[in-house]
């Protein structure tokens, strides 16, 4: 093992340099970060049911080179100071275990018997997320959600019904390519229904999920053919809110801050998750603006609508409200 002396002098010697990661941060996704390195010293921990001393190092994040990387350690930055490390074994290991190899090949010029057992014992950050100004970039893009409400209305005016499959069906298109958005398709499926068969005493119903098994979003739409023309600007505004909000999904699982199992918990929990209330706010957002309306009638008037759908009560309602319009504490437009 090193001597204090010795672990001054390499400290000495580390301390104007900028060490690199490209690799993993979580399954699936890589990142670029720039950090200093510190010695801490020496403690003993269980290798292959032996003890053996391994080197505590303290990183300090530098520089954040692409946007994926500010984004996961963004909510790295949320988590309290002496939780890090915790947060990291449970939810970062790839990225904390590559950096631990990473620095064993820096190690090992020092410490040729233990350069292999390093361990991160501080995290801490020197470098400032602007996260206003991410949460400008997550925005879906307008031209997107445009695309996709002009190919939907296209087809509820040509009278077509049953399952349809966007943009194929209508331009043979695979998939939409907007922007620097990443791709994806929509599988419409149109019904024309009674007026009876809606249950909420409506001339339409609209129902929207996002899934991640090949970036699609799913559309299901039940109309009144006879009442189309009538509720179509209508029609037209609920579309804005819902694939808005599906894109946002779709952006949050591109970039790895989507939970795709299956959710186990209460309503109201469901609709509290950070993610959740992102797309609430974004897909109720641009629903408020095309509508003209102000946001906290959209929101209001979206729960009024659909509070005993998924049997929420006053108090699930008032909390979940209070998080949309609080979402993000500076309101970006």
């Amino acid at each position: 093992m090193l001597s204090e002396k010795a672990i001054d002098r390499i400290n000495g010697l580390l301390k104007d340099n900028t060490f690199n990661y490209t690799g993993e941060l979580i399954q699936n996704l890589n990142g670029n970060i720039n950090f200093k390195i510190e010695l801490l010293g020496y403690r003993n921990m269980i290798r292959v049911g032996e003890p053996y001393p391994h080197m505590r190092v303290k990183i300090t994040i530098t520089d954040i080179k692409d946007r994926v990387s500010r984004l996961v350690l963004l909510q790295l930055r949320k988590v309290e100071k002496e939780d890090i490390l915790r947060h990291l074994d449970r939810n970062m290991w790839t990225f904390k275990r590559g950096v631990q190899n990473y620095l064993s090949s820096v190690l090992q010029f020092f410490d040729t018997e233990n350069y292999e057992n390093v361990v991160i014992d501080e995290f801490v950050f020197d470098y400032d997320i602007d996260e206003d100004e991410l949460l400008r970039e997550q925005k879906v893009p307008n031209l997107a959600v445009r695309t996709v409400i002009r190919d939907i209305v296209t087809v509820l005016k040509s009278g077509k019904t049953d399952e349809i499959m966007l943009p194929y069906d209508l331009n043979g298109q695979e998939s939409y390519e907007i922007m620097n958005f990443p791709e994806f398709d929509v599988f419409l499926d149109i019904r024309q229904v009674d007026f009876e068969e809606i249950k909420s005493g409506a001339d339409f119903f609209i129902q929207s999920s996002y899934v991640s098994e090949g970036q699609q979003l799913q559309i299901l739409i039940q109309y009144v053919p006879e009442r189309l023309q009538k509720s179509l600007h209508s029609i037209v505004g609920n579309l804005n809110d819902d694939i808005a909000h599906e894109l946002q999904h779709l952006r949050q699982d591109v970039e790895g801050r989507l939970d795709i199992t299956d959710y186990r918990g209460s309503n109201v929990g469901y609709f509290l998750q950070p993610n959740e209330i992102e797309s609430q706010y974004r897909g109720l957002k641009r629903k408020s603006k095309i509508m003209g309306l102000p946001m906290i009638d959209v929101v209001d008037d979206w729960f009024e609508n659909n509070s005993k759908r998924f049997r929420l009560s006053d108090k699930d309602v008032a909390k979940i409200k209070s998080a949309i319009m609080k979402y993000p504490k500076k309101k970006i437009s």
